[in-house]
């Protein structure tokens, strides 16, 4: 395990040097979209080699001129000590903020698009089960046809709402069902799960 946790580190500082000899190019070059493509597909790449669960997100360059370089399991949780460990290391650079997970978003009001796929928070209702020892949760959705695709949007819209590192460790387990409009009016609104998983948490610390 420890021959394990240097062959990681050192993994880690070879990225952070690759990163801030490339630095110029990852701030400006996806504000430029015939450059946009190119840089995401090396940054991917080299993210890769630490591990291949890993994916990411860029702002684009924000007031203050910093830009978030956020770095995600993708809800893998083997993966997740390789995303603490690269932002543990992480260099101080006055353009960049470097953020481990897809954080929460604070809005009761938000949509995904991505092709043919189009959901919002209002799309979705759910009912849990809740225990000392098991939280699970079943969210029914509108207009689901169950694809891969749908569901892995799905999960980012999970994580906007808790966070993905709370989506991961709070929820023991997720299932997606198709919306029978009848049951509706049964269901919680999907912003409330914000709610119960924090009381949760509350209880518990």
């Amino acid at each position: 395990m420890q021959l394990e946790n240097i062959r990681r580190q050192k993994k880690i500082a070879e990225f952070w040097l690759w990163f801030l000899k490339n630095e110029p190019l990852l701030y400006y070059g996806t504000e430029h979209k015939e450059r946009r493509v190119e840089v995401l597909h090396q940054i991917s790449e080299e993210l890769k080699k630490l591990n291949k669960h890993l994916v990411f997100e860029l702002s684009p360059i924000l007031e203050g001129e910093i830009k978030e370089f956020i770095v995600s399991a993708d809800g893998i949780k083997e993966a997740f000590k390789t995303v603490r460990q690269l932002i543990r290391y992480a260099p101080k650079h006055p353009n960049w903020q470097f953020i481990a997970f897809r954080p929460r978003l604070e809005s009761n009001d938000l949509t995904i698009s991505m092709g043919a796929i189009d959901f919002s928070y209002d799309d979705l209702f759910f009912r849990y089960v809740l225990t000392d020892n098991e939280f699970g949760i079943e969210v029914n959705v509108r207009n689901f046809n169950q694809t891969v695709w749908e569901k892995n949007a799905l999960f980012i819209l999970l994580d906007a709402l808790i966070g993905e590192y709370d989506a991961a460790t709070e929820i023991d387990w997720v299932e997606w069902s198709v919306l029978d409009e009848t049951e509706a009016a049964e269901l919680f609104p999907f912003v409330e799960l914000r709610n119960l998983v924090d009381e949760r948490k509350k209880k518990r610390a």
